[in-house]
């Protein structure tokens, strides 16, 4: 049982403020942290610590940050053989959270920009050892495409975490298995599948419907993250179920919930877990994440899951780990 988790790693820059500045202003007392980044690289951590093997494939570059995620990776379990070394900077994400746990995000791709489906392709093996294919899009689409074929070809489950949404034609998005968007995301893939309706009218579509809409056309299942309020799964000829969130204890920092939780779902399915006791599961993994500050001290193992919820509230999705 492995996942291979593709996509992007890059350095996390954050900044703990009362209020982000306004146009113009200049903000001092802020905190300050530095930690390792990117949703793929977050993501096969938090499988890595659920017990579950995992393989990365992203892009680093020549540079400090590269050796110091390598170290990370090896630290936390995490495959990085299929880890790509280019010439350039490795990506760099600024992060402004403020008082109340919302966070603003910029990020500079560096050489994730150079991730080339030729370097998808380079990889093949890893598919092929993999029972699920985990996808984020902080890479070139064309190279989002060359995973989901490679995943789809190797016979894995195909994840797609399209944050952001990419621009891929829809016979390629056909070829996932799950989509997991928040509702934002859903919007932009029905503006993209639906392009005769206005985007006004798809926009206030309620969160069911749009979680429905996305999994007929692309005859998947759709896991839309709804934030507080939980998530809403829908198989392909569904109805929409939602799934109510796990209260937090107190919402510090938001920054890494939606890695958190698409590692758990990842895991949980890998395991033999439906999208529904999935989705449960996964909701924990976020809840957990967001009452501690930075992303990779909030992410989860399976026993800080077991220790905060109980087996019952994880539907013991996965076996604790001895």
């Amino acid at each position: 049982m492995r996942i291979l988790v593709v996509g992007g790693y890059g350095v996390g820059l954050s900044f703990f403020t009362a209020r982000p500045p306004a146009d113009g202003e200049t903000i001092s007392g802020a905190r300050f942290s530095q930690e390792h980044g990117g949703k793929a690289s977050n993501q096969a951590v938090g499988v890595a610590r659920l017990g579950i093997p995992v393989s990365l494939l992203t892009a680093v570059g020549s540079d400090w940050y590269a050796h110091a995620a390598r170290e990370m990776w090896a630290a936390e379990g995490v495959d990085a053989s299929a880890v790509v070394t280019k010439e350039g900077v490795t990506m760099v994400g600024a992060i402004i959270t403020d008082a109340t746990g919302e966070n603003r995000i910029i990020l500079a791709n560096g050489v994730l920009d150079q991730l080339s489906p030729a370097d998808i392709g380079a990889h093949a093996a890893v598919f092929e050892s993999a029972d699920t294919v985990l996808i984020s899009c902080e890479i070139p689409a064309a190279s989002v495409a060359r995973a989901i074929t490679f995943g789809r070809a190797a016979g894995a489950r195909v994840i797609l975490n399209p944050a952001p949404v990419p621009r891929l034609p829809e016979h390629v998005l056909r070829q996932v298995d799950v989509i997991t968007p928040n509702e934002t995301e859903a919007v932009a893939l029905l503006q993209m599948l639906e392009d005769d309706v206005a985007a006004a009218e798809l926009a206030s579509l309620p969160p069911q419907e749009k979680a429905a809409r996305i999994a007929q056309a692309l005859e998947c299942t759709v896991v839309l993250t709804h934030g507080a309020a939980g998530c809403y799964v829908c198989e392909s000829g569904g109805r929409a179920e939602k799934i109510p969130a796990e209260k937090p204890r107190a919402v510090v920092d938001t920054t890494g919930a939606g890695d958190a939780t698409n590692a758990a779902l990842a895991a949980a399915l890998t395991c033999g877990a439906g999208p529904v006791e999935a989705a449960r599961f996964a909701n924990c993994a976020g809840a957990f994440t967001v009452e501690k500050e930075g992303v990779l001290p909030g992410i989860p193992s399976i026993d800080d899951l077991h220790t905060r919820f109980g087996a019952e509230r994880c539907a013991v999705v996965l076996p604790r780990n001895s």
